[in-house]
């Protein structure tokens, strides 16, 4: 047998193979084209979420609005939407956390938030004033204020001057003592620690010890 037909047959098809070179085109058109498909698909996926984030805003949903601007690349209009829908849940949070709180039973925490949001409301007020969202910000404090008020019987500068104590057991301490005069909790406090408006009750058991300071109440966004 003749073995010359068989070599031009492996020839023929060693010459069907493709070279590296013409692979590497048709390489680099896929590539090509998978960055172009995904940038389209990111472009999309922006647009409708930012499109469905400004139909929430006009529509008062501020959470969805804040959701879907979140971390996107904004204009103008969008920046405003986006920072006034921040500042109006961030009040509504402060307000929502006490609700959960209260719910719970848990009076100590009810008052430590609302006496946190007295705190951290004139730095809330003046980023919602550069974005034009004050009245909705003062008219969310104004509900804060009245259950302090008719609650927990503090007027503003009250609930301020304990807000701004700056040592945790002498702040917890005063907080204590503003729901133990309203009947709403009852502690034991150790000598030494009462202030001289309010006094401690006297019991023939060993003072307790207090509670462990209340956390500061964590920041919101972005």
């Amino acid at each position: 047998k003749k073995e010359k037909p068989e070599k031009e047959d492996k020839q023929s098809v060693s010459e069907k193979k493709l070279s590296p070179k013409k692979i590497l085109p048709i390489v680099v058109v896929c590539i090509s084209l998978g960055a172009v498909i995904l940038l389209l698909g990111n472009f999309l996926a922006d647009y409708t979420a930012k499109r469905s984030g400004r139909e929430a805003y006009y529509a008062g949903d501020y959470q969805t609005c804040y959701q879907n601007l979140m971390g996107k690349e904004l204009d103008e209009t969008e920046q405003v939407m986006y920072s006034q829908s921040e500042s109006i849940l961030t009040i509504r949070m402060w307000l929502r956390e006490y609700e959960v709180f209260v719910n719970e039973g848990s009076e100590l925490e009810a008052l430590d938030s609302l006496l946190q949001a007295v705190r951290d409301y004139p730095t809330l007020l003046n980023y919602a004033t550069q974005w034009n969202a004050q009245d909705e910000v003062s008219l969310a404090f104004q509900d804060i204020l009245n259950i302090l008020s008719q609650k927990y019987q503090l007027s503003q500068e009250e609930a301020q001057q304990i807000a701004d104590i700056s040592d945790n057991v002498e702040y917890t301490k005063n907080v204590m003592l503003v729901l133990q005069r309203l009947g709403l909790g009852f502690w034991e406090f150790p000598q030494g620690t009462v202030t001289e408006e309010t006094s401690a009750p006297n019991t023939e058991e060993a003072p307790a010890q207090l509670p462990d300071p209340l956390p500061e109440e964590k920041e919101i966004q972005q």
